[in-house]
């Protein structure tokens, strides 16, 4: 089973600014080229519409110093 440690925006090196999903230490790419106010849009809706994120996310994990990428096409 897949653990959603985040979701959001972010920064990958070479693409710029993405809207991705952390799964386990592994960053999914789902866009790229975003706005961190739109991710932002995005998540309000997306709790709105009845999904919750895990909380305390950032505090409870410490991510790996690098992680890894998966950019989908």
């Amino acid at each position: 089973m897949s653990i959603i440690r985040d979701f959001g925006f972010g920064h990958y090196s070479h693409s710029g600014p993405v809207l991705r999903v952390d799964i386990e230490g592994t960053w999914v790419v789902l866009a790229r080229d975003v706005r961190e106010d739109d991710v932002a849009e995005l998540v309000i809706k997306i709790k709105q519409s009845g999904y919750s994120f895990p909380e305390g996310k950032k505090t409870a994990y410490d991510p790996p110093p690098t992680p890894s990428f998966r950019m989908l096409d």
